[in-house]
Protein backbone atom coordinates (compact mmCIF):
# COMPACT_ATOMS: atom_id res chain seq x y z
CA UNK A 1 0.00 0.00 0.00
CA UNK A 2 2.81 2.80 0.87
CA UNK A 3 4.31 2.01 -2.07
CA UNK A 4 1.32 1.82 -4.48
CA UNK A 5 1.01 5.66 -2.75
CA UNK A 6 4.84 6.79 -3.47
CA UNK A 7 4.28 5.55 -7.28
CA UNK A 8 1.23 7.66 -7.65
CA UNK A 9 3.34 10.63 -5.70
CA UNK A 10 5.77 10.45 -8.48
CA UNK A 11 3.42 9.89 -11.20
CA UNK A 12 1.93 13.39 -10.04
CA UNK A 13 5.16 15.19 -9.76
CA UNK A 14 6.15 13.84 -13.40
CA UNK A 15 2.61 15.25 -14.40
CA UNK A 16 3.54 18.46 -12.87
CA UNK A 17 7.40 19.14 -14.52
CA UNK A 18 5.22 18.44 -17.96
CA UNK A 19 3.79 21.23 -17.19
CA UNK A 20 6.17 23.43 -16.27
CA UNK A 21 8.27 23.18 -19.08
CA UNK A 22 5.16 23.17 -21.27
CA UNK A 23 4.51 26.67 -19.75
CA UNK A 24 8.39 27.52 -20.45
CA UNK A 25 9.06 26.18 -23.73
CA UNK A 26 5.69 28.66 -24.67
CA UNK A 27 6.40 31.45 -22.89
CA UNK A 28 10.80 31.45 -24.23
CA UNK A 29 8.84 30.82 -28.26
CA UNK A 30 6.96 34.01 -27.72
CA UNK A 31 9.28 35.97 -26.29
CA UNK A 32 11.78 35.12 -29.13
CA UNK A 33 9.29 36.14 -31.58
CA UNK A 34 9.05 38.85 -30.41
CA UNK A 35 12.18 39.70 -30.04
CA UNK A 36 12.97 38.99 -33.89
CA UNK A 37 9.89 40.60 -35.38
CA UNK A 38 10.63 43.64 -33.16
CA UNK A 39 14.98 43.99 -34.84
CA UNK A 40 13.07 43.42 -37.91
CA UNK A 41 10.52 46.31 -37.58
CA UNK A 42 13.41 48.66 -36.15
CA UNK A 43 15.65 47.47 -39.55
CA UNK A 44 13.09 48.52 -41.75
CA UNK A 45 11.70 51.92 -40.34
CA UNK A 46 14.94 53.22 -38.94
CA UNK A 47 18.18 51.76 -41.42
CA UNK A 48 16.65 50.66 -44.34
CA UNK A 49 14.19 53.26 -45.34
CA UNK A 50 15.79 56.33 -44.36
CA UNK A 51 18.87 54.75 -46.59
CA UNK A 52 16.51 54.24 -49.21
CA UNK A 53 15.00 57.68 -49.29
CA UNK A 54 19.07 58.97 -49.34
CA UNK A 55 19.83 56.93 -52.10
CA UNK A 56 16.73 58.23 -54.21
CA UNK A 57 17.76 61.80 -53.47
CA UNK A 58 21.35 61.99 -54.07
CA UNK A 59 20.32 60.07 -57.76
CA UNK A 60 18.23 63.02 -58.11
CA UNK A 61 20.71 65.85 -57.85
CA UNK A 62 23.18 63.54 -59.55
CA UNK A 63 20.58 63.62 -62.84
CA UNK A 64 20.53 67.04 -62.24
CA UNK A 65 23.55 68.19 -62.02
CA UNK A 66 24.28 65.45 -65.28
CA UNK A 67 21.53 67.07 -67.42
CA UNK A 68 22.73 70.76 -66.17
CA UNK A 69 23.91 71.85 -69.89
CA UNK A 70 20.92 70.71 -71.27
CA UNK A 71 18.53 72.69 -68.74
CA UNK A 72 20.30 76.17 -69.65
CA UNK A 73 18.01 78.33 -71.21
CA UNK A 74 20.12 79.39 -73.92
CA UNK A 75 18.27 77.62 -77.13
CA UNK A 76 21.22 76.18 -79.67
CA UNK A 77 23.81 78.71 -79.49
CA UNK A 78 26.67 76.87 -78.21
CA UNK A 79 28.96 79.36 -78.35
CA UNK A 80 29.21 83.24 -77.89
CA UNK A 81 27.12 85.67 -79.83
CA UNK A 82 29.72 87.94 -82.32
CA UNK A 83 27.42 90.78 -81.52
CA UNK A 84 28.38 92.78 -78.44
CA UNK A 85 24.85 93.53 -77.15
CA UNK A 86 23.63 90.32 -77.77
CA UNK A 87 27.01 88.62 -76.23
CA UNK A 88 26.33 90.56 -72.69
CA UNK A 89 22.20 89.25 -73.05
CA UNK A 90 23.49 85.36 -73.35
CA UNK A 91 25.90 85.97 -70.12
CA UNK A 92 23.10 87.11 -68.35
CA UNK A 93 20.75 84.38 -69.64
CA UNK A 94 23.44 82.16 -68.36
CA UNK A 95 24.29 83.77 -65.29
CA UNK A 96 20.76 82.87 -64.33
CA UNK A 97 20.45 79.47 -65.28
CA UNK A 98 23.86 79.11 -63.82
CA UNK A 99 22.71 80.30 -60.49
CA UNK A 100 19.40 78.13 -60.68
CA UNK A 101 21.43 74.94 -60.89
CA UNK A 102 23.59 75.80 -57.93
CA UNK A 103 20.40 76.65 -55.89
CA UNK A 104 18.89 72.88 -56.38
CA UNK A 105 22.49 71.57 -55.97
CA UNK A 106 22.61 73.15 -53.01
CA UNK A 107 18.92 72.41 -51.79
CA UNK A 108 19.36 69.01 -52.41
CA UNK A 109 22.69 68.68 -50.56
CA UNK A 110 21.17 70.09 -47.32
CA UNK A 111 18.06 67.61 -48.25
CA UNK A 112 20.62 64.87 -47.94
CA UNK A 113 21.92 66.08 -45.06
CA UNK A 114 18.81 65.89 -42.98
CA UNK A 115 18.26 62.64 -44.10
CA UNK A 116 21.76 61.30 -43.57
CA UNK A 117 21.51 63.14 -39.70
CA UNK A 118 17.71 61.38 -39.76
CA UNK A 119 19.19 57.84 -40.41
CA UNK A 120 22.32 58.63 -38.43
CA UNK A 121 20.10 59.03 -35.57
CA UNK A 122 17.68 56.54 -36.11
CA UNK A 123 20.38 54.17 -36.55
CA UNK A 124 21.94 54.91 -33.03
CA UNK A 125 18.77 54.66 -31.16
CA UNK A 126 18.34 51.29 -32.86
CA UNK A 127 21.79 49.84 -32.09
CA UNK A 128 21.18 51.22 -28.68
CA UNK A 129 17.44 49.59 -28.57
CA UNK A 130 19.63 46.11 -29.44
CA UNK A 131 22.30 46.75 -27.01
CA UNK A 132 25.48 47.10 -29.67
CA UNK A 133 27.48 49.74 -31.18
CA UNK A 134 27.69 48.97 -34.77
CA UNK A 135 25.29 48.00 -37.12
CA UNK A 136 27.78 45.28 -38.46
CA UNK A 137 27.06 43.99 -34.71
CA UNK A 138 23.27 43.60 -35.58
CA UNK A 139 23.37 41.27 -37.77
CA UNK A 140 24.40 37.88 -35.74
CA UNK A 141 22.07 39.18 -33.09
CA UNK A 142 18.97 38.83 -35.90
CA UNK A 143 20.95 35.36 -36.58
CA UNK A 144 20.85 34.33 -32.80
CA UNK A 145 17.28 35.73 -32.41
CA UNK A 146 16.06 33.69 -34.95
CA UNK A 147 18.23 30.53 -33.64
CA UNK A 148 16.34 30.69 -30.33
CA UNK A 149 13.01 31.13 -32.36
CA UNK A 150 14.12 27.98 -33.75
CA UNK A 151 14.75 25.88 -30.67
CA UNK A 152 11.81 27.73 -29.03
CA UNK A 153 10.04 26.08 -31.73
CA UNK A 154 11.47 22.49 -31.25
CA UNK A 155 10.80 22.88 -27.61
CA UNK A 156 7.10 24.14 -28.48
CA UNK A 157 6.78 20.67 -30.61
CA UNK A 158 7.98 18.18 -27.79
CA UNK A 159 5.71 19.90 -25.52
CA UNK A 160 2.54 19.59 -27.32
CA UNK A 161 3.77 15.92 -28.17
CA UNK A 162 4.21 15.54 -24.77
CA UNK A 163 0.44 16.68 -23.66
CA UNK A 164 -1.55 13.43 -24.81
CA UNK A 165 0.90 11.66 -22.12
CA UNK A 166 0.32 14.46 -20.08
CA UNK A 167 -3.69 14.12 -20.33
CA UNK A 168 -3.41 10.08 -20.00
CA UNK A 169 -1.45 10.93 -16.67
CA UNK A 170 -4.03 13.53 -15.43
CA UNK A 171 -6.75 10.82 -16.23
CA UNK A 172 -4.96 8.19 -14.15
CA UNK A 173 -4.32 10.49 -11.81
CA UNK A 174 -7.87 11.09 -11.40
CA UNK A 175 -9.04 7.85 -11.40
CA UNK A 176 -6.08 7.16 -8.63
CA UNK A 177 -7.08 9.87 -6.73
CA UNK A 178 -9.98 8.34 -4.56
CA UNK A 179 -7.17 5.88 -3.64
CA UNK A 180 -4.86 7.79 -3.14
CA UNK A 181 -6.30 10.08 -0.68
CA UNK A 182 -7.51 7.50 1.32
CA UNK A 183 -4.28 5.92 1.75
CA UNK A 184 -3.03 9.16 2.26
CA UNK A 185 -5.89 9.30 5.30
CA UNK A 186 -5.09 5.59 6.42
CA UNK A 187 -1.07 6.77 6.58
CA UNK A 188 -1.99 10.05 8.88
CA UNK A 189 -4.27 8.56 11.12
CA UNK A 190 -1.83 5.15 11.69
CA UNK A 191 0.71 7.60 12.73
CA UNK A 192 1.33 7.97 16.70
CA UNK A 193 -1.52 9.19 18.18
CA UNK A 194 -3.26 10.88 15.17
CA UNK A 195 -6.13 7.57 14.85
CA UNK A 196 -8.25 8.48 18.26
CA UNK A 197 -8.19 11.78 16.97
CA UNK A 198 -9.01 10.68 13.38
CA UNK A 199 -11.94 8.60 14.69
CA UNK A 200 -13.47 11.19 16.54
CA UNK A 201 -12.89 13.77 14.12
CA UNK A 202 -14.81 11.27 11.29
CA UNK A 203 -17.45 10.45 14.16
CA UNK A 204 -18.04 14.07 14.91
CA UNK A 205 -18.52 14.88 11.30
CA UNK A 206 -20.97 11.98 10.88
CA UNK A 207 -22.80 13.42 13.74
CA UNK A 208 -23.40 17.00 12.94
CA UNK A 209 -24.38 15.50 9.25
CA UNK A 210 -27.39 13.87 11.20
CA UNK A 211 -28.21 17.03 13.39
CA UNK A 212 -28.38 19.21 10.49
CA UNK A 213 -30.33 16.92 8.53
CA UNK A 214 -32.97 16.99 11.36
CA UNK A 215 -32.35 21.04 11.86
CA UNK A 216 -32.89 21.86 8.58
CA UNK A 217 -36.15 19.67 8.90
CA UNK A 218 -37.53 22.00 11.66
CA UNK A 219 -36.50 25.28 10.15
CA UNK A 220 -37.15 24.34 6.49
CA UNK A 221 -33.93 24.40 5.73
CA UNK A 222 -32.65 27.30 6.80
CA UNK A 223 -30.40 26.34 10.02
CA UNK A 224 -27.69 23.71 9.45
CA UNK A 225 -24.34 22.85 12.06
CA UNK A 226 -21.33 24.02 11.18
CA UNK A 227 -17.92 21.78 11.38
CA UNK A 228 -17.23 23.29 15.02
CA UNK A 229 -21.02 23.58 16.26
CA UNK A 230 -21.39 26.64 15.02
CA UNK A 231 -24.84 27.30 13.29
CA UNK A 232 -25.02 28.07 9.68
CA UNK A 233 -27.41 30.18 8.18
CA UNK A 234 -29.09 29.07 4.97
CA UNK A 235 -29.94 32.23 3.68
CA UNK A 236 -26.83 34.39 4.54
CA UNK A 237 -24.22 31.53 3.94
CA UNK A 238 -22.66 32.67 7.32
CA UNK A 239 -21.91 31.15 10.44
CA UNK A 240 -23.56 31.95 13.81
CA UNK A 241 -22.61 31.79 17.12
CA UNK A 242 -25.18 30.09 19.25
CA UNK A 243 -25.53 33.25 21.80
CA UNK A 244 -26.97 34.54 18.66
CA UNK A 245 -30.15 32.23 18.45
CA UNK A 246 -33.73 32.96 19.87
CA UNK A 247 -34.74 30.89 22.24
CA UNK A 248 -37.06 29.05 19.56
CA UNK A 249 -34.10 28.60 17.40
CA UNK A 250 -32.43 27.12 20.32
CA UNK A 251 -34.89 24.48 21.78
CA UNK A 252 -34.72 23.59 17.80
CA UNK A 253 -30.92 23.19 17.53
CA UNK A 254 -31.26 21.23 20.99
CA UNK A 255 -33.99 18.74 19.67
CA UNK A 256 -31.74 18.02 16.34
CA UNK A 257 -28.71 17.30 18.33
CA UNK A 258 -30.62 15.15 20.81
CA UNK A 259 -31.87 13.34 17.79
CA UNK A 260 -28.66 12.86 16.54
CA UNK A 261 -27.56 10.94 19.91
CA UNK A 262 -30.36 8.43 19.11
CA UNK A 263 -29.27 8.14 15.38
CA UNK A 264 -25.52 7.62 16.10
CA UNK A 265 -26.63 5.07 18.94
CA UNK A 266 -28.41 3.08 16.25
CA UNK A 267 -25.52 3.32 13.77
CA UNK A 268 -23.11 1.65 16.86
CA UNK A 269 -25.24 -1.09 16.53
CA UNK A 270 -27.51 -0.15 19.62
CA UNK A 271 -30.94 0.85 19.97
CA UNK A 272 -32.95 3.66 22.13
CA UNK A 273 -36.40 2.34 22.58
CA UNK A 274 -37.79 5.43 24.84
CA UNK A 275 -36.92 9.06 23.54
CA UNK A 276 -38.03 11.49 26.40
CA UNK A 277 -38.33 15.27 25.73
CA UNK A 278 -39.54 17.88 29.00
CA UNK A 279 -40.90 21.03 27.95
CA UNK A 280 -39.09 23.24 25.58
CA UNK A 281 -42.38 23.96 22.91
CA UNK A 282 -43.16 27.00 24.73
CA UNK A 283 -40.74 29.28 23.18
CA UNK A 284 -42.49 27.88 19.41
CA UNK A 285 -44.79 29.62 17.05
CA UNK A 286 -47.33 27.43 15.53
CA UNK A 287 -45.07 26.81 12.32
CA UNK A 288 -42.04 25.71 14.16
CA UNK A 289 -44.24 23.77 16.80
CA UNK A 290 -45.86 22.19 14.15
CA UNK A 291 -42.47 20.79 12.59
CA UNK A 292 -40.64 19.90 15.48
CA UNK A 293 -43.65 17.41 16.43
CA UNK A 294 -43.30 15.93 12.77
CA UNK A 295 -39.88 15.35 13.33
CA UNK A 296 -40.48 13.36 16.81
CA UNK A 297 -43.31 11.70 15.04
CA UNK A 298 -40.63 10.36 12.71
CA UNK A 299 -38.75 8.87 15.75
CA UNK A 300 -41.42 6.68 16.62
CA UNK A 301 -41.47 4.54 12.95
CA UNK A 302 -39.75 1.05 13.61
CA UNK A 303 -41.57 1.00 17.25
CA UNK A 304 -39.76 3.25 19.56
CA UNK A 305 -41.26 5.26 22.07
CA UNK A 306 -41.62 9.33 21.98
CA UNK A 307 -42.67 10.78 24.84
CA UNK A 308 -42.79 14.55 25.38
CA UNK A 309 -43.38 16.74 28.71
CA UNK A 310 -46.12 19.61 27.74
CA UNK A 311 -48.46 22.18 29.49
CA UNK A 312 -49.77 23.41 26.30
CA UNK A 313 -53.00 22.54 25.00
CA UNK A 314 -51.39 23.00 21.08
CA UNK A 315 -48.94 19.96 21.85
CA UNK A 316 -51.99 18.04 23.29
CA UNK A 317 -53.95 19.29 20.00
CA UNK A 318 -51.71 17.29 17.76
CA UNK A 319 -50.72 14.20 19.30
CA UNK A 320 -53.26 11.26 19.70
CA UNK A 321 -51.95 10.00 22.63
CA UNK A 322 -52.27 11.87 25.77
CA UNK A 323 -51.61 10.76 29.29
CA UNK A 324 -52.96 13.91 31.66
CA UNK A 325 -51.18 14.08 35.33
CA UNK A 326 -53.05 16.17 37.90
CA UNK A 327 -52.45 17.49 41.29
CA UNK A 328 -54.90 16.83 43.78
CA UNK A 329 -55.31 16.92 47.35
CA UNK A 330 -54.62 12.90 47.90
CA UNK A 331 -51.97 12.99 45.47
CA UNK A 332 -51.74 13.01 41.36
CA UNK A 333 -54.09 11.32 39.68
CA UNK A 334 -52.94 10.47 35.86
CA UNK A 335 -55.01 9.10 32.41
CA UNK A 336 -55.37 8.91 29.10
CA UNK A 337 -57.46 11.45 27.37
CA UNK A 338 -60.38 10.37 25.33
CA UNK A 339 -60.69 12.48 22.02
CA UNK A 340 -63.39 14.42 23.13
CA UNK A 341 -60.98 15.34 26.66
CA UNK A 342 -58.38 16.45 24.11
CA UNK A 343 -60.66 18.68 22.01
CA UNK A 344 -61.76 20.10 25.46
CA UNK A 345 -58.38 20.28 26.77
CA UNK A 346 -57.30 22.14 23.37
CA UNK A 347 -60.36 25.02 23.37
CA UNK A 348 -58.84 25.43 27.03
CA UNK A 349 -60.70 23.05 29.15
CA UNK A 350 -59.29 21.30 31.86
CA UNK A 351 -60.69 17.22 31.58
CA UNK A 352 -61.77 16.16 35.30
CA UNK A 353 -60.26 12.83 35.60
CA UNK A 354 -62.12 12.11 38.59
CA UNK A 355 -65.46 12.49 37.21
Amino acid sequence: MAQRATTLSATITHARRLNSDLAAAQIALTDAQLALQQLETERSTTIDLPMQQLTGTLNSAAAVLANAPSDLKVGTQTRAPDNPADRVAWAEQLAREVAIINSSAADANLHAASLHQTAAGRETEMLTLADVERYEELAPRIRDAAAEKTLAERDRAEAERQIPIRDDLSHRIGQLRPLYDALETIRKAMSPGAFPAAAIEIRQERFLQMATSHLEDMTGGRFGFGHDFTIVDGITSQSRDTKTLSGGETFQASLALALAVVDMAGLAGGRVETFILDEGFGTLDQEALSAALEVLAAQTIGGRLVGVISHMADVVEEIDDVLLVSATNAGSVAGWLTSEQRRKFADGGYPDLLS
